[in-house]
């Protein structure tokens, strides 16, 4: 087998009560089949509890929340069940998160949830370019291995070439963004038209100085009124089910502050302008974010063959978190510490990369006709990001 991880992957420590937030609370627990069966066979109190607590919801058992947590969560903010009997009794959710795996046959991806505060504030403290490890060993594949091998062969450096560019300092953030768009939807258009082995050429082709220059040109016309994006983004992210009030009460501050900016145009300028002095030297941060999500969901494409709206979905959370951050940085009267940063991009991905009702509503967008195409959602970051 093979695995591979962040650099950073193994120096992950649970703050345990000392975290500003708690993954105790807000979400309910799913309880893994083998697990389910352990506390259904424990004696004593806390078998009674666990069996009175346990309930089926979707096929699946789960933790209801009580009060809003998890009913083993005690009065110092840890989990009872791990405190008596330990880690390995946890069930898989609780044992693993915020590690999240990714299996494709031989190879095995690791790495750390931006929705931890911890594993947030830990990815976006190196200004570094994020690294990745390989290892391996003799363990032999256990699983049946149904990927599609041709398309894998070829989603995977695809996906490396993708990070390369978002790494690429030598150009605006948003503008890389926009060049890992158009490079998705040309592969895109390979794999619906089934010529795979045609992608090679295309990474190829992307790998010339003089097709990145020519793409750096033609994202400098604007060609959607990114305004409109922002606001169709807002309205969109306000129907989907939140697991917070904070959640909610953000993003009604903001269609108020887009509002606003109908009436106050040159003044709204004013503030997209400085979020944009106030990220350039820290665009790494939102570089970083990007990284995550496509080594996080691009590969996961092979199975289905769907890979340019995850990373429109990139982009679209690039776009969210930079909305958040606009709005942070006006409450804050024109600041926007790390902690912060870090704060937003763990609250974004709580809410929409850990519901599934959420996350697919936001593919049904990102694949429809509407708002939210390659252009528009360049014309949206530019309107936030770009200092010129």
């Amino acid at each position: 087998m093979k695995y591979r991880m962040p650099a950073m992957y193994e120096e992950f420590h649970c703050l345990g009560g000392d975290c500003p937030d708690n993954c105790c609370i807000g979400w309910e627990v799913s309880i893994d089949e083998e697990t389910a069966a352990r506390y259904r066979a424990l004696e004593g109190p806390l078998g009674d509890k666990l069996r009175e607590t346990m309930v089926e919801a979707d096929g699946e058992m789960q933790f209801p929340l009580t009060k809003g947590s998890c009913p083993f969560l005690d009065g110092d903010r840890l989990c009872s069940l791990h405190r008596e009997y330990g880690e390995e009794f946890l069930c898989r959710t609780c044992r693993e998160y915020p590690r999240f795996t990714n299996e494709y046959g031989e190879l095995i991806e690791r790495g750390l949830s931006f929705s931890c505060p911890e594993a947030a504030q830990m990815m976006l403290s190196n200004p570094k370019p994020i690294t990745f490890t390989l290892k391996s060993d003799d363990e032999p594949v256990t699983k049946p291995n149904d990927i599609p091998a041709e398309l894998f062969l070829q989603l995977r450096p695809l996906r490396q070439q993708l990070m390369g560019i978002l790494q690429d300092r030598s150009m605006p953030v948003w503008m890389r963004a926009g060049i890992c768009l158009k490079l998705a939807r040309k592969a895109q258009e390979r794999i619906d038209q089934r010529r795979i082995g045609s992608i090679a050429k295309l990474r190829e082709k992307y790998s010339r100085l003089q097709v990145l220059e020519k793409q750096k040109v033609k994202l400098q016309k604007k060609e959607a009124d990114g305004f409109s994006v922002r606001v169709a983004m807002s309205k969109r992210i306000l129907q989907l089910e939140p697991l917070t009030g904070r959640w909610t009460g953000f993003w009604e501050q903001i269609r108020r502050s887009q509002k606003m900016e109908l009436m106050l145009p040159h003044h709204a300028d004013i503030e997209h302008h400085a979020l944009a002095q106030l990220i350039r030297p820290r665009e790494y941060e939102y570089e970083h974010f990007l990284v995550y999500l496509i080594y996080r969901y691009f590969l996961e494409g092979v199975y289905e063959g769907d890979v340019y709206w995850r990373v429109k979905f990139a982009v679209f959370s690039l776009l969210a978190v930079a909305e958040l951050d606009l709005r942070m940085m006006q409450t804050l009267g024109g600041e926007l510490p790390q902690a912060a940063q870090a704060d937003l991009m763990s609250l974004y991905s709580k809410e929409i990369e850990h519901s599934p009702d959420n996350m697919a509503a936001l593919k049904k967008a990102l694949t429809g006709k509407g708002k939210f195409g390659r252009h528009e959602l360049i014309a949206a970051l530019r309107d936030l990001l770009d200092a010129e």
